[in-house]
């Protein structure tokens, strides 16, 4: 690796020497100013590199690795791969190629070719012999104190010696008996494999299929027939087993090599988290315990309380506002506490109302008393089984169900989806977020809405509308002033979050800069994450800046000069990101979905832009969004005011009588 950028790379990004390693260098370099610039390494060229090894590009894409330069640093080199479209076109014919050697001078294979000591400078993780055997002699380098024509069974090195050691003699000649006796090699089956078997692909031992290894890794039978190798076995002794590659068929690992986890048996382990949720609890109806609202909630970890989890906590603080007493219960985190939550809760109303309620910390390992006429919340579908226990025994139990998405969406076609969508038949009032949810739950007839008699608003269910922050509003003269142009998007690749469709908006982005429909102007920023993650590639020199979940002060000024605002959710809840964009005169694209049109959404604001949850759809919505960045004057006017931006407001006394009525 170049020192001098090594150095400004450290310098620039904080990276004291103790800490330097090769996967941090590469990420660091990506965030580098100078990652425009300057390669990582001279000789090496990242995107030649990965155009040229479509599995490393896929891996890289994976995760599996950080950069194609990793790759080729920890095995790349040692298989012989190419650094540079130089190198690769420098390569002389098959028939010209080199044998393998076990032993050189080195000093005098550098000093009769000065490109070798330039190569090992640059990549000092090989010696001279290493950049002979996978580079020089494909190259046409000879090295002066050998003579030419020595092949590996002729070197009686280390590679011979490995090969033989690994060798099974009695297996081969049992397997091969007939090609063996022909060429009269029944005393010695190794020399046999060694001058014939290596060339027709016979295998060495019980223990190593060249066949399978061929074909399960197609880039070692082209480096065969490339001459790079002479067979698969020599790959795996030499290189494969250290990579971790199969020798043989096995189902499980074969299956677990192609699409890991495959095999994992995680049903059998669900089903200890299905009867956790499911279990009966220890209950007793008390008319001596008081009036309590129990909000059953999964957790009070205030690290993943996005959107849903804030319409709960300022319900919470409502009902405590008006004099009700509360108490929270979580129902599935077992290390849930109070004093965590006062820790890392950044809103002060949040921590005074929750240093002042009940938290039962667990809903596990303790009875619960309650009043007959108690009222219960559930957060979740689960929760509703919980809920149902209490009226079981206390028929005056008011269930109510806040409901802020149609959970089944959350979990594959299973167990765990049959029965949250079997919990929706729990007799219970609903408390909706959101009239495009109510307007799905009455299409597909769902909880209150699966009765003959049509439920009555406000007295079997209840909308309301989220609070939509008010982000910094932008002036036309604002957006027509500024030199760069800015997309930010709601990000997030956690697979939790998989319905906000990431993979089509990377897709989409990538697509369209690669069109050049993006100028240099232009700057991508991605929001939400649960970590910090490095940049994605977007090509024509642009990359998504991914930046992890940050507090509602912090999001509301990172976004006040945005030009574009992508937000997806693959889910009957639009979510509440597209109208908050939509506050600062962004234009805003999202996606349609069969409870909401283009132009009901537009209907909403008209700065918002939606269309089909594709690619090709996500792609001409994104086109159009670009056609409209220039009219400042249309997208200032056309910024969105919702009716209301208070909780308070939102959740007003009608709303906390319906949830828990004091007649």
């Amino acid at each position: 690796m170049d020192e001098e950028l090594l150095r400004v790379i450290s310098e620039e990004q904080n990276i004291l020497p103790n800490e330097i390693d090769l996967v941090r260098i590469v990420n660091a370099h990506k965030l580098s100013d100078l990652h425009s610039k300057r390669q990582i390494n001279p000789l090496f060229d990242e995107d030649w590199y990965l155009s040229q090894n479509r599995d490393v590009a896929e891996a890289v894409l994976a995760g599996n690795f950080a950069s194609g330069f990793v790759h080729f640093i920890r095995f790349g080199i040692f298989e012989g791969r190419w650094p540079n479209p130089v190198m690769a076109a420098a390569c002389v014919a098959p028939e010209a190629v080199q044998p393998y050697r076990d032993e050189i001078d080195v000093e005098a294979y550098a000093a009769a070719n000065p490109s070798v000591d330039e190569f090992l400078r640059h990549f000092p993780v090989i010696d001279a012999l290493v950049h002979y055997n996978f580079f020089g002699r494909r190259l046409g380098l000879r090295p002066p104190d050998r003579p030419v024509g020595v092949d590996v069974a002729d070197d009686g090195g280390a590679q011979l010696d490995l090969l033989h050691d690994s060798f099974d003699p009695a297996w081969y000649l049992d397997q091969y008996r007939d090609d063996v006796s022909m060429l009269g090699f029944e005393d010695d089956p190794f020399a046999h494999y060694l001058i014939e078997g290596m060339r027709k692909g016979l295998s060495p031992s019980a223990e190593f299929d060249e066949h399978f290894y061929r074909l399960f890794y197609p880039e070692i039978q082209a480096a065969i027939d490339r001459g790079d190798i002479p067979s698969g076995f020599y790959h795996f002794l030499l290189a494969g087993r250290a990579e971790r590659r199969l020798g043989r068929f096995d189902l499980k690992a074969t299956l677990e090599a192609r699409i890991p986890g495959v095999t994992r048996p995680v049903l059998l382990e669900r089903i200890r988290d299905i009867e956790v949720r499911m279990r009966r609890r220890v209950l007793h109806a008390d008319e001596a315990e008081p009036r309590r609202v129990w909000v059953l909630l999964p957790t009070i970890n205030p690290d993943i309380t996005f959107g849903g989890y804030r319409a709960v906590l300022e319900l919470i603080r409502r009902l405590h506002e008006s004099g009700r007493r509360v108490c929270v219960v979580c129902t599935e985190d077992g290390n849930a506490n109070r004093k965590y939550f006062l820790y890392r809760e950044s809103s002060e109303k949040f921590r005074r109302v929750f240093a002042e309620i009940e938290i039962r910390e667990y809903f596990d390992g303790f009875d619960l008393r309650f009043n007959p006429r108690d009222t219960v919340i559930a957060y979740s579908l689960w929760d509703l089984y919980a809920a149902a226990d209490m009226r079981a025994i206390a028929p005056e139990v008011r269930v109510v169900l806040l409901a802020q998405e149609y959970e089944p969406i959350f979990y594959d076609n299973n167990s765990a989806r049959a029965l949250v969508e079997q919990a929706y038949n729990i007799d219970h009032h609903a408390l909706i977020n959101s009239r495009f949810l109510r307007r799905y739950f009455e299409r597909h007839r769902v909880g209150v809405f699966a009765h003959d008699e049509p439920p009555v608003e406000g007295r079997d269910y209840l909308v309301f509308e989220h609070r939509i922050n008010l982000l910094k509003r932008q002036t036309a003269q604002q957006m027509r002033e500024r030199p760069e142009r800015i997309l930010v998007t709601y990000a997030r690749p956690e697979s939790h979050a998989a319905r906000n469709m990431f993979e089509i908006l990377v897709l989409a982005l990538r697509r369209l800069c690669a069109e050049g429909a993006f100028g240099p102007e232009w700057h991508f920023i991605g929001l939400g994450a649960l970590s910090e993650l490095e940049p994605v590639e977007l090509g024509g020199g642009h990359v998504l800046s991914i930046h992890p979940k940050m507090s509602e002060e912090e999001y509301t000024r990172y976004v006040g000069s945005m030009d574009i605002g992508v937000s997806l959710m693959y889910a009957p809840h639009p979510s509440v990101v597209p109208f908050e964009f939509a506050t600062t005169g962004a234009l805003v694209v999202t996606n349609t979905f069969e409870n909401r049109s283009a132009a009901q959404l537009a209907e909403v604001c008209a700065n918002i832009i939606a269309g089909p949850p594709t690619v090709d759809g996500l792609v001409a919505s994104l086109r159009e969004a670009i056609r409209r960045v220039p009219f400042f004057e249309e997208r200032e006017a056309r910024i969105f005011q919702p009716h209301s931006s208070d909780w308070t407001e939102i959740l007003d006394d009608a709303l906390i009588s319906f949830v828990d009525p004091t007649d």
